[in-house]
């Protein structure tokens, strides 16, 4: 049963997969709106993000709060694809790890849980430093 609900993850990562880059493709000439605001044809970047009590500052005017971090798979279709399927994927392996394990019932969730939570952070800090890196040119 948990090889079983492992492949349907992952058969599921790699549909959700083919909608992020389908998405990315066709929506290439849409550029970001609304991450300036204009006062009289001068842009000014919003700095009123008090969610995040001065630990970090967007660069841009986010659309609600978190929407440039915790929340920006409820931005739009490529994002919430690039969850779903980076999710699932993980999801799957963590399962199918599940196989190998005598763990309980709790002990399960809890490994699924903290594994899923701490491969996100080892994910999301390389992507950080390294996109900043690329993004100014260094």
């Amino acid at each position: 049963m948990i090889i079983t609900i492992s492949i349907l993850l992952l058969i599921l990562s790699g549909v959700f997969k083919a909608y992020m880059d389908y998405h990315s493709e066709t929506t290439k000439h849409i550029t970001w709106k609304n991450k300036w605001k204009t006062i009289c044809g001068i842009l000014i970047p919003p700095y009123n993000h008090w969610w995040y009590f001065g630990l970090y500052r967007p660069k841009y005017q986010e659309r609600f709060p978190f929407s440039s971090t915790g929340l920006v798979f409820l931005t739009d279709a490529w994002h919430l694809y690039q969850f779903l399927y980076t999710k699932t994927l993980v999801l799957g392996i963590l399962v199918l790890s599940l196989h190998f394990m005598d763990l309980s019932v709790l002990n399960s969730f809890y490994y699924i849980l903290f594994s899923m939570i701490g491969i996100h952070i080892l994910v999301s800090i390389p992507f950080e430093l390294v996109y900043k890196r690329l993004k100014n040119g260094k």
